[in-house]
């Protein structure tokens, strides 16, 4: 039987396309190029006999390095003429790309994020006369359960609707009016309290801010245009416990075409800065079993929720430790994550069961110094302490394309915590002696 081809499509922009579009030129076009830059991480979690459709082209080095890494067989990557960012649509008017597609009759078409694009696509690649199965997505008519529960505001909406002790938010309210909530904000704030200001599909920490007790509403507020466009959330600053995964653990689930909710990690996050997602800590006790516990429980709940309403794809559920001894959930994305890369590079390096095998530590955009990098200069600088298959210890280096940005997308995998956080040590103090 022939194996059905996987045409992925590293959409990440399209996920937040209506909110990178109300950015400034400038700051739309360093979003979109760093998430261009960024979606070559998805190769590892693709599966043998896969089209990589992307925007920008890795080395012939780095294909090898991956292929023989993770044994990806029957691997290819393709980029449209055109890429300006809407990398589905950028397919589906590439037409000589489309006519190659349509020869191999059937495809299974997967992507970072179910969106409306990718659904324009999904229709033309029909009519191009192509079979097109949506294994990873929701059928075309429960697209909208992406924007119904991934929005801060839907997943606020879906939580008040359970009426459920155990699940809950942080106090606080929607608002259709950047008046009324600033309004509220302020209010909070001169009672002392502190709140988190969000807009309602934010971007890589823009769309929130966190303001804990004594701070002011800064001014930005009133001039970054989004605030105007979207609804808004304003919620009770949480003082969260770092003990636990952080202050913010998180799950990440698949819902099969079936409908079947199936966790495939949980893991403690890491943030560059408030509300800004560098990385995840994924091993064993990484978060206490009993938080762990009820985290599971609240997952299970919600999935059911999104699986019942149509949805079907990744999921996760960012969740806030507060130091009461609550968990709070913070915001739910329908896609893929920046953790979804380490979890199949994982099971391919460990198998089903890693978390009782390696510790893992992430990091999307760790910087480095200023320099020509390439994937040859930083594997060259990198032998001591690249991943060993022999010893499952190491750094395996997840994008080739960040490094032009001066910034390492790594994984580290160590037997525990402990030795994993020494290799880290050890690939910083070699980058430090890079003469620049």
């Amino acid at each position: 039987m022939q194996t059905i081809k996987t045409v992925y499509i590293s959409n990440i922009s399209e996920d937040v396309w209506e909110f990178i579009t109300s950015l400034d030129p400038n700051t739309m076009s360093n979003e979109i190029e760093e998430n261009t830059f960024l979606s070559d991480r998805a190769i590892f979690t693709l599966p043998d006999s896969s089209v990589f459709i992307a925007a920008k082209s890795i080395s012939p080095q780095y294909k090898d390095y991956i292929t023989s890494l993770i044994h990806l067989d029957d691997f290819h990557v393709i980029i449209p003429q055109n890429a300006d960012g809407q990398l589905s649509l950028d397919l589906a008017n590439d037409l000589p790309l489309v006519k190659t597609l349509s020869q191999f009759g059937q495809i299974n078409l997967a992507a970072y994020s179910s969106t409306s694009q990718l659904y324009q696509l999904h229709q033309k690649l029909i009519q191009s006369g192509l079979t097109v199965n949506l294994p990873l997505s929701p059928q075309p008519q429960h697209q909208d359960t992406v924007d119904n529960f991934g929005s801060k505001s839907g997943i606020r909406r879906l939580v008040e609707s359970l009426k459920d002790p155990d699940i809950f938010m942080a106090p606080g309210q929607i608002f259709d009016s950047k008046a009324t909530a600033l309004k509220y904000a302020s209010e909070k704030l001169n009672q002392s309290e502190g709140v988190v200001i969000k807009t309602n599909r934010g971007h890589a920490g823009m769309g929130v801010i966190v303001l804990p007790p004594g701070s002011s509403i800064p001014k930005t507020f009133e001039t970054d245009a989004y605030w105007d466009k979207f609804p808004i959330v304003v919620e009770k600053y949480i003082d969260v416990d770092p003990s636990i995964g952080g202050g913010f653990p998180n799950l990440e689930y698949l819902i099969d075409a079936s409908g079947r909710v199936q966790l495939l990690y949980s893991c403690g996050m890491s943030m560059s800065s408030p509300g800004v997602f560098s990385g995840v800590e994924i091993g064993f006790g990484a978060l206490p079993s009993v938080v762990l516990d009820k985290m599971i429980k609240i997952g299970q709940k919600i999935g059911q929720k999104y699986s019942n309403s149509g949805y079907c794809g990744y999921f996760d559920i960012d969740f806030a430790a507060g130091k009461d001894g609550k968990l709070y959930i913070t915001e739910s994305n329908l896609r893929q994550t920046g953790g979804s890369h380490v979890y199949h590079l994982a099971q391919r390096l460990f198998g089903q069961d890693f978390d009782q095998k390696t510790y893992i530590i992430s990091d999307n955009t760790f910087s480095l110094p200023p320099s020509n990098w390439t994937f040859s200069s930083i594997s060259q600088l990198f032998q001591p302490i690249l991943y060993n298959p022999d010893t499952k210890e190491g750094i395996v280096i997840v994008s080739e394309n960040m490094l032009s940005r001066n910034q390492l997308s790594y994984v580290a995998f160590a037997p525990d915590r402990s030795k994993t956080l020494n290799l880290i040590s050890s690939m910083a103090q070699l980058i430090s002696k890079v003469t620049l």
